[in-house]
Parts: C-alpha cells; structure tokens; sequence
C-alpha cells in the first residue's frame, strides 16, 4: 500500500475532488461511482488522477477484490468527510435566507484552521448566494503577558522587545534576530506581532523598543532606517479571471474592488497597496468586512472577489491555495520600502546595535528577498 501524504503547502484541493474520491471508496468502484456523481468513468478516473497528484501519493490501489485504499487515502477520507460535512453546513446556514439579502455569515479559525484544508471548506460559500455577507475572523490563543524586566544602560544585560508588522522583514526576520542574539548573548528578546491598525503606536507606548516596518510611515515622532526594497504582487482569488495571467500593468487593477478598509488602518498606508495613486485619488467600491488581521485580509480576497497589492515574499509566506487567492506580478508599480523604526531621540545602546546588525544582515543577505534591492541600488 501507499505511504503517507508528501505534505505540500500549495497542495491546493478543491472540494469536488474530495465529494469525488468519497463517492469513489463508499461505492467501491468508479463506474458506480461515476454514475451515482452523473460523470464519464473518463472524467472520474483523471479526477481522481489529479488529486493524487495533488496530495502527492497513491491514494487508491488496484487489488485483487477491487479498488483498495491506501493509508494515505483513508488519511484523506477522515478529513474529507469532516469537510464536506462543514461545507454542507455552511451552505444550509447561507441558503436559509432565500432572498440571498438577509443574514450573515462569520467563520473563525483558531491560528490558520484547518491548515490546507481550511481553503476548500470555506470556498464552499462562494457557491451560494453571492449577496450573503460573508466574513472570517482569525482566533488567537489568549496570551500571557510577562511583567517587563528592567533593562541596564550599558546595554550588556536588559530586554528588548522587537515589532513585526505581519512579517517584519519577510525571509530576512529571522536572520536578523538571530545575529543580534548573538551579538548580545545575555539580552533577552521578545517579539510582538503588530497589525496595520496598530501604526507606530506600540513604539510610542514602549510596548516594542524597535520594529520591522514596511509601506508608508509619515509619522514624524519615529525614525525609520530604509533596509530594502521589494516589488510588488496582487492578491486575487483564485477563481478570478485575473489569476490565469502571468502578470499584470497596474491599468488592469484600478478598476477592481477592494475590501473595506479598517478605520484604525493609516488611510495614506493602506492607500499605497489599494493603488490609491494609480486610481487619481479617486475612491474604489469596497465590499467585505474590515479585517483585522493580515490573514482575515487575505480571507477576504478569496470570498468577496477583492484585489490588494503585496510585497512579493507574501506568494511563499502565506500559500496562495492555503486561502484561495493566486499572486500575480505586478511590475510597474513603485516598490515596497522595508525598514527599521525607532522612537526619535531614543538613546538605547540595544536599540542601535540592533539598528547595526539589521543593516548588516540584510547587505548580506539580500539575495533572500524576490527582487529586493538595497537603498542605495534603488538610488543608483
């Protein structure tokens, strides 16, 4: 019999493979199983073809009673059940309001729900009635928050608590905290995630002594250190048409809807990804909840059919099939600016060794981001 799943992040399935391959193991056959799903056993049988090649194992093997399933596929089959079940479900709970205007839907996954599966379950909503309002808020585990420790001046000893604004600086985050670990051996470093509402607020506050910004920040009471540049990418669903292109000129997005924006998100920062330049100021229809988190944002491509414009890195970051959205170039628009921000006038010995070390790192290893460039190559 088959081995286990080869796991694959951008395995992408889709539900009607999963209502296939359940039909296909409860009949036992695929010419009843053909039947019963009114198909060609041609049409069937390269069905199920393409989601071994998806799931990247055999799935069912031919024995001498029949069709036999592997341990990968019964693997398949527990979880498939689950989510035709939960699909179902939300289809019920969308269809009973039968003018398609009334009610409302809000899904929440604890960190990313069910992991690769959490895509086809939730695209089942697409197939109901567009006009249902439908949202997904993403669940976080109730932290527990340490008390601060005192930190010396002289900056051998102390805390420092380090900002990432979704992914700070992308593949370059964790290279940059583990050289300043060890150039600071006897420091100990916290991370706070920071969110697009959350601004330059947590360094304000002293919540983070420093923090890896990207986009816009016109806020004259902290300094930003430009690290790199990155190019840009949109987010689409996956079934738009847009997502069949292999890339785009920022003419073909302006005319696109974006998801309605979160008032405590800076209007000028979220403007630079929503293409507010390329648009002439000119506001565009916006669907959806506001997120509140940059996964809920990508939620909201994939079911209210929105655009957004994103560093590159995002394509490997977040899997695009892990949400239902495809990432396409985009390479006339200007750059993402990834930098280093800082209270103004903050006089830390930590805080500038890990201004030092973030420079560092990222001259070093600038390979790491897709078409990043230093600031002083985007000047040249």
């Amino acid at each position: 019999m088959g081995g286990g799943f080869a796991y694959c992040p951008r395995m992408g399935i889709e539900l009607r493979q999963l209502r296939y391959f359940v039909a296909v193991v409860e009949e036992g056959s695929i010419t009843r199983a053909a039947g019963q799903l009114f198909l060609s056993q041609q049409a069937l049988s390269a069905a199920i073809r393409q989601l071994e090649q998806r799931a990247g194992t055999e799935l069912l093997v031919r024995g001498p009673r029949g069709l036999e399933v592997t341990d990968a596929g019964r693997t398949l089959l527990a979880h498939a059940r689950r989510v035709l079940r939960g699909a179902d479900e939300l289809e019920a709970a969308v269809r009973a309001h039968p003018d398609g205007r009334a009610g409302a839907l809000r899904g929440g996954l604890l960190t990313d729900g069910a992991g690769p599966l959490t895509a086809p379950n939730v695209a089942a909503v697409r197939a109901a009635p567009p006009r249902v309002p439908v949202g997904v808020r993403t669940l976080q585990p109730r932290p527990r928050v340490e008390p601060r420790q005192d930190r010396r001046r002289d900056g051998r000893d102390g805390s420092l608590r380090v900002g990432l604004l979704t992914d700070g600086a992308g593949p370059l985050t964790a290279p940059i905290v583990a050289a300043f670990r060890a150039a600071r051996p006897r420091v100990q470093v916290g991370v706070r995630t920071l969110q697009p509402g959350d601004g330059v607020e947590p360094l304000l506050d002293g919540r983070v002594d420093v923090a890896l910004l990207h986009g816009p920040q016109p806020d004259d009471r902290v300094d930003l250190l430009p690290l790199f540049t990155e190019p840009r990418v949109v987010a689409v669903a996956a079934d738009s048409p847009l997502a069949d292109a292999p890339s785009l000129a920022p003419a073909a997005l302006v005319d696109q809807r974006v998801a309605t924006r979160n008032p405590a998100v800076p209007a000028s920062w979220e403007g630079f990804f929503t293409l507010r330049d390329e648009r002439d100021g000119e506001e565009p229809e916006r669907v959806g909840e506001a997120a509140a988190t940059f996964d809920e944002v990508l939620w909201n491509i994939a079911l209210n059919d929105v655009v957004l414009t994103l560093p590159a890195h995002v394509a490997t970051a977040r899997p695009g099939p892990w949400f239902g959205v495809t990432y396409v170039p985009v390479p006339d628009l200007a750059p993402v600016v990834f930098g280093l921000a800082a209270r103004r006038h903050a006089a830390s010995p930590l805080v500038a060794t890990f201004l030092a070390v973030a420079q560092e790192v990222t001259r070093r290893l600038i390979e790491l981001v897709p078409g990043g460039r230093l600031p002083e190559e985007e000047d040249a």
